[in-house]
């Protein structure tokens, strides 16, 4: 029985889905189909693996028909009986063609992406027509957050069965290295540590994350940016000459960050748009006190000053005094952490693979 899983990336394959990959491997023939990157690496000589050339993601129409003769090639050759799709491109392109192959169709909504917080009303209009299309053909939707599906169930009147989990979900903390060389190279363990993490975008927040810790009033003050800058798809890239001001760490793209997390004493998550947020669940995880906007995703994990701060978009002003109150106050600090016990069970990955899986048995 041929399993399909189709993604925009083997990254997010590597990141979110490795866990999933293997138990189901364990009962199906399973298939991945992801343009290529690094990341490829790791499932290849594991796994039947169709890597494309950034054909995912792209906006050229001339393209878009070379990837859906591309997708019809590799069914015909061998014969879908599941295909589960991840992200806006493969679920609207990729759900309708495995229907031909009268295949069970899955799709997850990761997030509405940056066309959701575009001022084009046109493209959204557009976007809204391809998923009441795509998804007439869809036999089970798995919903990241509340806003989505009732985005999807209320606007787009798509009425698909359903099932709503914490995305990936994360994994729970590991043993960590205590000789970690950015940790001794930059003297962490004497400063007060703002980790932002995530991809270096606009819609991601790393500007308002900049803009932050610009005005804040704290002495030996750092800011520590993971991730990678991204120029695909309809995300609005940025420069990497904004790194350069003192006290802000660019760390670049890391796969373990775990020990990140350790020496963190806030995490700021400013994005515009969110599916369900990875680095804040693993933040919540490893005990950081966080400060993101109020956006999806994070509405569904975040209980105002209960369990981590939560603030209007674009509010730089009430970031910066709610990072202060932090700052000074370690009470404040320790109640916001200790009201996130019991949504560590939630966000397990283990528990949101045991569930996710239990959706593919009633296929």
């Amino acid at each position: 029985m041929n399993f399909y899983l189709i993604s925009n990336s083997y990254k997010s394959f590597y990141l979110f889905r490795r866990e999933i990959i293997n138990e189901l491997s364990k009962k199906y023939n399973v298939i991945l189909i992801a343009n290529e990157d690094r990341y490829l690496k790791y499932f290849n000589k594991k796994y039947e693996c169709h890597y494309l050339n950034n054909l995912f993601n792209n906006k050229n129409i001339f393209y878009n028909l070379i990837l859906v003769f591309k997708i019809l090639s590799i069914f015909i050759r061998k014969k879908p009986n599941v295909v589960q799709t991840y992200t806006i491109h493969p679920n609207l392109l990729c759900i309708p063609i495995a229907k031909i192959f009268f295949s069970k169709t899955s799709a997850m909504i990761t997030g509405m992406g940056a066309t959701s917080v575009s001022k084009n009303l046109i493209l959204k209009r557009i976007i809204d027509i391809f998923y009441k299309f795509s998804f007439l053909f869809c036999d089970h939707i798995i919903y990241v957050n509340e806003h989505d599906k009732k985005y999807f169930y209320n606007n787009l009147k798509i009425k698909v069965k359903n099932t709503n989990i914490y995305g990936a979900g994360v994994k729970k903390v590991k043993n960590i290295v205590t000789k970690d060389i950015l940790f001794h190279k930059y003297s962490l363990g004497s400063t007060f540590n703002i980790v932002f993490i995530g991809r270096l975008i606009q819609e991601k927040g790393i500007l308002d994350a900049i803009k932050i810790f610009k005005l804040l009033k704290i002495a030996n003050k750092r800011l520590i940016i993971v991730g990678d800058l991204d120029a695909r798809g309809f995300s609005v890239s940025i420069d990497k000459k904004i790194f350069k001001y003192p006290g802000i760490i660019f760390v670049g793209e890391i796969l373990n960050t775990d020990n990140i997390y350790k020496f963190a004493d806030i995490f700021i998550l400013p994005s515009i748009t969110e599916g369900m947020p990875t680095s804040l669940m693993e933040a919540i995880m490893n005990d950081v006190v966080t400060i993101s906007y109020k956006i999806p995703g994070v509405d569904d994990l975040i209980k105002n000053k209960i369990n981590g701060i939560k603030l209007k978009k674009y509010s730089i002003n009430s970031a910066v005094n709610e990072i202060h109150k932090i700052h000074k106050s370690k009470i404040y600090r320790k109640f916001l952490i200790n009201n996130s016990e019991k949504l560590k069970s939630k966000i397990d990955r283990n528990i949101v693979v045991k569930k996710v899986l239990r959706i593919y048995e009633q296929f």
